[in-house]
């Protein structure tokens, strides 16, 4: 069993739009600071993305009812792994909720460093997404 974290961000937007915003893969790039600048449809429901370590596969979900955005992450050679990701109501906005898992190899520094990285690209993702509110 992996050691795992869970990130919660609540963000100000209504869900709709927070889910559809999260569910299209061309925005990653505008929020994910370690995830590339561009992103190309590679087939199917994986998109790839150029890293400063080399390519990373996204496999997106579909469109559902749940709130669910469940979504592997993997570079070339690796098997892919689903990563939990929801967003549900919150009042008139809503929570982000990602759950990490600590990968073999891992250190605990190393986890902690990545729990960082994400929590502040989430800000990012926060402020981008509520700005776009206000205008």
């Amino acid at each position: 069993m992996f050691r795992s974290e869970t990130i919660s961000v609540s963000i100000d937007c209504p869900l709709e739009e927070v889910y559809d915003f999260l569910l299209e893969p061309l925005n990653i790039p505008t929020w994910g600071s370690n995830l590339g600048t561009t992103i190309q449809h590679a087939g199917g429901s994986d998109w790839v993305t150029e890293t400063p370590e080399g390519p990373l596969t996204f496999r997106v979900p579909t469109r559902n009812a749940f709130g669910v955005l469940d979504h592997a992450a993997f570079r070339p050679g690796e098997t892919p792994s689903v990563t939990p990701m929801r967003v549900f109501a919150n009042g008139r906005g809503c929570e982000l909720t990602y759950t990490m898992y600590q990968r073999a190899g891992t250190s605990d520094a190393g986890f902690a460093s990545e729990i960082e990285w994400v929590r502040a690209d989430f800000l990012a993702l926060k402020s981008l997404l509520e700005s776009r509110q206000k205008r």
